[in-house]
Formats: C-alpha cells, sequence, structure tokens
C-alpha cells in the first residue's frame, strides 16, 4: 500500500497540471514529468487511466503546439516501456503490460492522426515540425507495441 499511495500522489500531483487550465509552461513540464512517471509508475498508473487518457488526449487535440508534442511523448514513452516489459523474459507479475497502449488504440490514432495533420497544415515553423516528427515516431513506437491490434 505504501508504494501505490506514494505512486498515487505522484500522478495525481503530476496530472493536475496537465489540465488544460494549467499555464502552458507549467502543462509542458507535468507531460515531461507523466512522461518520466508512466515508466517509473508504471504498475501503479491503473489507477490514474482515466485522468491519463483525459489529460493527454486533450493535450494532443486542442493544445499549443509545444504541449501536443509533450503529450505525444507521453504516449510514445509509454509504448517503449510497454514494449521494453514484454521483450523481458521472466518477467514478474507486478512487471507485467497492462496493455495500455492497445487498450488506448481506437481513441490514441485517430488523436494522434489529428496532431500530425495539424502539424502538416500549419507547417513552416520549427513547433509544428517537432509535431510532426514526434507523432511519427510516436506511430512508429505504437505500431511495435500494438502491431497485431493496429490492423
Amino acid at each position: 500500500p505504501g508504494a501505490q499511495d506514494e505512486a498515487a500522489a505522484v500522478l495525481g500531483a503530476v496530472l493536475e497540471n496537465c489540465a488544460a487550465g494549467a499555464p502552458t509552461g507549467l502543462r509542458q513540464e507535468a507531460l515531461r514529468c507523466l512522461a518520466i512517471c508512466v515508466a517509473e509508475c508504471y504498475e501503479h498508473l491503473a489507477g490514474s487511466l482515466d485522468a491519463f487518457a483525459s489529460a493527454t488526449f486533450a493535450a494532443m487535440d486542442g493544445s499549443d503546439t509545444d504541449v501536443a508534442v509533450e503529450a505525444i511523448e507521453v504516449w510514445s514513452e509509454l509504448a517503449e516501456h510497454e514494449l521494453e516489459l514484454r521483450k523481458a523474459p521472466g518477467q514478474a507479475d507486478a512487471r507485467c503490460s497492462h496493455d495500455v497502449v492497445s487498450r488506448a488504440l481506437v481513441v490514441l490514432l485517430p488523436t494522434l492522426l489529428r496532431a500530425m495533420e495539424r502539424g502538416c497544415i500549419q507547417s513552416g515553423d520549427e513547433a509544428t515540425e517537432r509535431l510532426v516528427e514526434s507523432s511519427c515516431a510516436c506511430l512508429e513506437n505504437i505500431a511495435r507495441v500494438a502491431a497485431d491490434a493496429c490492423v
């Protein structure tokens, strides 16, 4: 219970600052922290999945380009982490993949494609180029971890 309570408190504080009402700079930093938390607190993520998905999808869809890039990076990190869990031989039960990426595909893929489209339409500056690049990288990571579910 102690580690779970600590992880829940950290995730809650980070997610609170990922919300649309947070100032842009704080939101970016909170999303960067969330990318670290998804790997470090992965086994405790289940209780925060709804808030996690809501915050990251909202940031990808209707936010400042830099915020959207950070939200995409969260999903990319999560996909990489789940791929590593699958590759690990003899993983303990606590280290098993929860298949968060695969379960989120129905919303994740369209949201990611909209972000990519936005980057292509608004092309011309460095931020929108990063949006397209991070979207492509995230799609690649998703395909590696959820290939069967993507087809």
